[in-house]
């Protein structure tokens, strides 16, 4: 699990092994710090938790953004926060779906990874 510094969202990357597995998880990784896991999102082993970008392109590619996020309600955050601006959590599972990961997974262009755009454009 990945917690960026400074911010409350916190990354987990798993290895489903079975459906509602994301689910799970996240809710695991809420209930593990009440105070700090405002934001949870749950990925693929392919994703790299270091980059943001990555994260929300498995969830806008990998299904349905209106099922696989939640918001869970009145649920105290910072002990001390008398007016409730930190309560709530959202989970958002941006795993592939179970039983269909063949559909969702990442493409890639054989040999891109050599190719020099520079090359070819004027950067």
């Amino acid at each position: 699990m990945s917690t960026r510094p400074n911010c409350l969202i916190s990354l987990i990357k798993i290895k489903k092994q079975y459906e509602g597995h994301g689910k799970q998880a996240l809710l695991a990784a809420i209930g593990s710090n009440m105070d700090y896991n405002k934001v949870v999102i749950a990925v693929d082993e392919d994703v790299d938790i270091q980059n943001i970008e990555d994260v929300m392109w498995a969830y806008l590619v990998r299904g349905r953004a209106d099922k696989r996020a939640f918001i869970i309600e009145d649920v105290p955050g910072f002990y001390r926060d008398e007016m409730k601006d930190h309560w709530g959590r959202l989970a958002i599972d941006a795993t592939m779906p179970w039983g269909r990961e063949a559909e969702f997974e990442r493409k890639r262009i054989p040999g891109e990874d050599s190719i020099d755009l520079s090359r070819y454009l004027d950067l």
